[in-house]
C-alpha cells in the first residue's frame, strides 16, 4: 500500500480523504500508512483549512523509483506480475 500511496502522490499533492478514495481504502488505513511514510521523510504534509494535504519528498522518492525501474529489466523475470508501476 505504501508504494501505491507514493505512486499516487507523484502526480501532485492530495488531501487524505481524496487519496483514500482514489486508492479505494478506508481513510484510517491510509492515515496510518501516511504517518509511517512521514516519519521516514518519504512524504510531508500541511494543513489547508480543515484538510490535511500530503506530498512526496521528490528527491528521495524519485531516486528510489528510478533505482527500481533500472533494476526490473535486467533482474526481474516476473515483471508482468509485479504491481510496481514501471
Amino acid at each position: 500500500m505504501k508504494i501505491a500511496i507514493l505512486e499516487r502522490l507523484q502526480d501532485g499533492p492530495l488531501d487524505v480523504s481524496g487519496l483514500a478514495t482514489l486508492l479505494d481504502l478506508e481513510q484510517s488505513m491510509v492515515s496510518h500508512n501516511l504517518k509511517l511514510l512521514e516519519k521516514c521523510n518519504f512524504i510531508s504534509s500541511e494543513r489547508r483549512g480543515k484538510e490535511k494535504y500530503v506530498f512526496v519528498n521528490e528527491s528521495t522518492v524519485s531516486a528510489i523509483f528510478a533505482l527500481v525501474e533500472d533494476h526490473f529489466p535486467n533482474s526481474c523475470d516476473v515483471i508482468d506480475t509485479c504491481h510496481f508501476g514501471v
